[in-house]
This record gives C-alpha cells, sequence and structure tokens, in this order.
C-alpha cells in the first residue's frame, strides 16, 4: 500500500503497465484486464474506529472525470486508500468524496 500511496501522491492519476498492477497488487484475486488500460487513482476512505477501512461505495465516469465516493457512520478519520480502475481512456480528473454521518 506504501508504493501506492507514495505513487498517488505524484499525481491523481497515474497509468500503469501490467507489471505495475501486478506488483502493486500482489495479493489480491485475479483482475478481469479487457476492460481498458490500468490506472491509479489518488482516493481517500474513511475509517471506522476499528481501524477497519471502508471500501468504496461507487466509481463511475462523469463525463471525462472520474467520480468515486464512499461514507461511513461514525468515522475516526480519513486514510489516503488508492485503487486500480481500469478504463478505455485517461479521465481528465478525479472528484473524491468521503463522507461520515453522526
Amino acid at each position: 500500500m506504501r508504493q501506492a500511496i507514495a505513487l498517488a501522491d505524484t499525481a491523481e492519476i497515474v497509468p500503469l503497465s501490467d507489471r505495475e498492477v501486478d506488483e502493486l497488487l500482489q495479493n489480491t484475486p485475479a483482475i478481469d484486464r479487457r476492460n481498458g488500460r490500468p490506472f491509479l487513482m489518488r482516493n481517500v476512505v474513511p475509517a471506522l474506529p476499528s481501524k477497519l477501512e471502508l471500501e468504496i461505495v461507487s466509481v463511475r465516469l462523469v463525463g471525462s472525470r472520474l467520480w468515486i465516493s464512499g461514507g461511513v457512520i461514525g468515522c475516526d478519520e480519513f486514510r489516503k486508500a488508492p485503487v486500480v480502475i481500469y478504463l478505455p481512456t485517461s479521465p481528465t480528473g478525479v472528484d473524491i468524496m468521503a463522507s461520515e454521518i453522526f
């Protein structure tokens, strides 16, 4: 995760090679690579008091921008949590909405 966070700190959208995806996602199930090119996207997630992170709730393209959103009830803090997403083209930007509901 540290390598992904360091990459995402340099730019909000980072194109990746298949080798880089394999290095970043070592312990994840096989990815369906037919849906485009891999991009590392800057993201934050609300963290629960138990220190578990909430999974992404919604990812969608709106025009040429990627929207990533998630929320949780009673969050402690927000943590950096970059994601790898396969897209047909590079979005022009990433809009992140991470919210806490009291």
